[in-house]
This record gives structure tokens, sequence and C-alpha cells, in this order.
């Protein structure tokens, strides 16, 4: 949860229509923090956990702008819609591979 993590999480899980199945982060402090406050989210290190879960329908991306543009082209494979911190990509052909991707796998990103 770098940034906008924990501002992501307390907003989901507030929200009625919105179930928090898991959160992803490779700090043990992070995921304490989660465990500690949000009991019932599971967490770990392995984000692919998370986008090969097939009860996830969307997954929120809150890490820095260089591992973007491949979690998010992961998690449109899988088939998730996605949320990602701003910016979508590094490069403006990255992000037009990702808008294609999502528009052919009819995902919102």
């Amino acid at each position: 949860m770098v940034t906008g993590g924990p501002n992501l999480l307390r907003n989901f899980y507030q929200l009625k229509n919105v179930s928090v199945k898991t959160i992803s982060d490779l700090k043990e402090s992070n995921l304490g923090y989660v465990n500690a406050n949000y009991p019932n989210v599971r967490t770990t290190k392995d984000y692919r956990e998370v986008i090969e879960n097939i009860t996830v329908d969307a997954v929120a991306i809150a890490t820095p702008a260089e591992t973007h543009f491949s979690l998010v082209e992961e998690t449109l494979f899988a088939g998730k819609h996605v949320l990602v911190e701003k910016p979508l990509a590094t490069t403006t052909q990255d992000a037009k591979k990702l808008i294609a991707l999502s528009e052919s796998n009819q995902k919102k990103y």
C-alpha cells in the first residue's frame, strides 16, 4: 500500500455494494495495519493471489508508477476491472496498449 493504498482501502471498505476481499503488499507493516484494522480482509504478499481469485471482479492498484503497466496488463488479462492510481503507464505507447486491451476485454480501467 504505497501512497493512496490505505485511503483506497478505507473508502472501498465503507461502500455498501463493495466487498474488500484481499490486500496484497510487500511490506509486513502494511499487512499488519490491515490485519489490525480490517480483520475481515485477507492479506498476502503475493498479488497474484488477488488477480487469480475468480471471486474478485475488480482490483485497485496503488503502487509505484513504474509497476503500473505490468500490473494493469496482468489484471486485465485475468479478466478483472482495474482502478489504478495515475499515471496509467509511464509511456504513451504503454497507455495505449492498456486502453486497447481494456476495450478488447470489455473491462474498465
